[in-house]
């Protein structure tokens, strides 16, 4: 009649959670260097590879 979820398995959970979050921040990075070489702003793409802060920054100026 009904398929009821007998066991959870928390760990396997945990790892799918982190895939998706893991391809959803590659695909952030990705759509901001995209709109940086669009607009020829190669010297903050750079920055935005090794400052966070900067990165957050550009990520709010950009929408994403």
């Amino acid at each position: 009649m009904y398929n009821w979820i007998t066991e959870y398995d928390e760990e396997k959970d945990r790892k799918m959670l982190r895939q998706e979050g893991f391809e959803e921040g590659e695909a952030r990075l990705a759509s901001l260097m995209t709109k940086l070489k669009d607009l020829n702003r190669v010297e903050d793409a750079f920055k935005a590879a090794s400052d966070s802060e900067f990165r957050e920054k550009l990520y709010k100026e950009f929408g994403l």
